[in-house]
């Protein structure tokens, strides 16, 4: 009986080995003059092929898989049925036998499994690949390109494997050329790569054999690729694409409008919403497009912001300090009357029926010094000269907790982020500490500094700490330990700023003396320092690209830097003036809050001594 059933399926393998043959061959290119000898294959030219409706649902639904994964389901054929080719079309064929795909159990499924592994091959196979991109126009071209340099690589292990060395090399010599440009690297690891067991040495070459790449191709071109690769001599190719390769596309595409489903495509991708229309127009707009687009990202010129400054009037109780929520939509202040104010800059977030103008919010008993919202813009902290620190709710419109340590006047108070439950304070102590939301005690205490701590501000890796004091010295701390692991000195007056750059590798100081230092925090050292119109700066921010440094004082100005020049290191004996990119008057206001937002307006609070 077992002998019965292996000879039967050694007898259903060969007829669909005719079958498919057969199948290629109904569905090759037709041989028309005005083809002959033209290279120039497109979309268009796949009408040229020929295929009926039935074969365009079969190809959006193809998938080629090694014979090992096919099963049929013969309970239909009885087991002395004599099955006749000649006499069965490909569809026949398919609906009698219902091939399906034992892992996906997808139907239509035509295997591939390559007879031809004489070395000779990969190099025909190769070629005729080439020969496919060559001829196909350069939008197709710009998305199968990724296709050609994997290939190369699994070709030459396929023959160093086999193991075939000699056949290896000069398949390598042959066509290194193709790939030494864009990936060097990686072409010349594989040159000392001569032992499979090798790999284990050459971790991009490792990675790449191990796991399948993924090539993400539109549906035109995804189309074009499969109708083509079964017309010509690509069996090694389709060998390879199935093991090593995942193909995946977007939304299908009608070729034929009697076809309305091409199959199920890949929805995990981003949608291609390209034209990929070859006329000489279309191409002439995108190489103009190109042209433009390289030629403003070669470009060093930024482009100036444009300001939104709330000018503060009439502030008899005498503004102290501000901030802007994280989404920009509130205001907050604080005044030496021991109040703190809101307002909203977008329409009724706190007010009530009564539509106040404002809300205020009362507890402490001195000059509040700073006002500064939690991430989630639900909470806000203030610090006063009460010697504490105040959790507000917004929502509720009341003080939540109270937190008391320092000995003197709290300057200055900022949260992590985008962890909002810990928080640092700055006081005329000398000291920082830091708290923890859910309790009324400090968690650490950063000493050091030799006079007043007067800001702080957090690392963006949430790991350190950066305080400016009035003994003119920076310092930078790390937060498990409480100890300070830079000093940077070069300041000559009291330090009233501080911003780190988007990457954290530097930070910005700024203060009494109207300098803004930059300092390179991995070894201290002090790269730029920029004189300024300022006598005094209050407040800096750095652009949400990274690309602009915004400063703000008490000469009633904003200045704004271009940080790339700043970041560039000067040498010391050399004065180097640097310009601002733009300098922005303002009526009589004194600077001392300034925001970029994520479309980069830069915000500003300000306030007239005027009564």
């Amino acid at each position: 009986m077992n002998k019965f059933k292996s000879q039967n399926k050694e007898h259903l393998t060969e007829e669909v080995n005719k079958l498919v043959s057969a199948y290629k061959d109904q569905r090759s290119i037709s041989c028309k003059p005005e083809l002959l000898g033209s290279s120039n294959i497109t979309t268009s030219n796949l009408n040229t092929l020929n295929l009926s409706p039935w074969d365009y649902s079969l190809d959006s639904n193809i998938t080629i898989k090694p014979e090992k994964d096919l099963t049929f389901e013969n309970k239909y054929v009885d087991e002395n049925d004599e099955i006749k080719s000649n006499l069965l079309t490909a569809k026949d064929y398919f609906d009698w036998f219902k091939m399906y795909n034992t892992q996906t159990g997808e139907k239509n499924a035509v295997f591939f499994a390559s007879i031809k592994t004489d070395s000779i091959f990969y190099e025909e196979n190769y070629l005729s690949l080439k020969f496919l991109l060559a001829g196909c126009s350069t939008s197709f071209k710009r998305e199968l390109s990724a296709l050609l340099c994997p290939i190369f690589v699994h070709f030459y292990l396929d023959l160093v494997a086999k193991p075939d060395l000699p056949a290896a090399q000069s398949f390598f010599t042959k066509f290194n050329h193709d790939h030494e440009d864009q990936q060097k690297e990686l072409i010349e690891n594989l040159s000392k790569l001569t032992d499979i067991n090798q790999l284990k040495f050459y971790k991009n070459i490792k990675l790449l054999r191990e796991f399948k790449t993924v090539v993400k191709l539109s549906p035109n071109v995804y189309l074009y690729l499969l109708q083509h690769l079964r017309h010509g001599n690509y069996t090694l190719v389709l060998q390879t694409l199935n093991f090593r390769f995942s193909l995946k596309t977007s939304h299908p595409i009608s070729i034929n409008k009697s076809i309305n489903d091409l199959g199920t495509y890949d929805n995990d991708f981003d949608e291609f919403n390209m034209s990929w229309s070859t006329t000489a127009t279309e191409q002439q707009a995108l190489g103009s497009l190109n042209q433009s687009i390289a030629a403003l990202n070669s470009s060093s010129k930024i482009f100036k912001p444009s300001i939104c400054l709330y000018s503060l009037q009439s502030t008899y109780k005498g503004i102290c300090c501000s901030c802007f929520s994280s989404q920009n939509t509130s205001l907050a202040a604080g005044f030496d009357d021991s109040s703190v104010q809101l307002w909203s800059l977008t329409p009724k977030i706190f007010f009530d029926e009564k539509k106040s103008e404002s809300v205020t919010l009362r507890g402490h008993s001195g000059v509040v010094y700073q006002t500064h919202f939690l991430p989630n813009d639900s909470h806000l902290l203030t610090s006063s000269k009460d010697k504490s620190v105040r959790l507000w709710s917004l929502k509720e419109k009341k003080c939540l907790s109270e937190y008391r340590g320092h000995d003197s006047t709290v300057w200055d108070v900022t949260s992590s982020s985008p962890n909002a439950t810990y928080f640092v304070s700055a006081s005329f102590d000398r000291t920082l500490r830091l708290w923890n939301t859910e309790y009324i005690y400090p968690l650490r205490i950063f000493a050091g500094h030799t006079d007043s701590v007067d800001c702080v501000r957090f690392h963006p890796n949430g790991n350190y700490l950066a305080s400016g004091s009035t003994d003119k010295s920076c310092r930078l701390w790390d937060i498990q330990t409480g100890q300070f692991v830079r000093v940077l000195l070069g300041h000559k007056a009291p330090i009233y700023s501080l911003v780190f750059t988007r990457d954290g590798k530097n930070l910005i100081s700024a203060g009494d003396d109207s300098k803004i230092l930059v300092w390179d925090l991995s070894n201290g050292k002090l790269i730029n320092e920029i004189q300024t119109s300022s006598k005094v700066i209050y407040s800096l921010t750095i652009s949400s690209d990274g690309t602009m440094l915004a400063s703000g004082g008490f000469d009633s100005a904003i200045e704004v830097w271009e940080v790339e020049s700043l970041l560039k290191e000067n040498d010391c004996h050399k004065k180097v003036t640097y310009e601002p990119i733009g300098k922005y008057r303002t009526n009589k206001d004194r600077v001392i809050n300034l925001k970029f937002t994520q479309g980069n307006l830069l915000m500003a609070t300000g306030f007239c001594d005027e009564r």
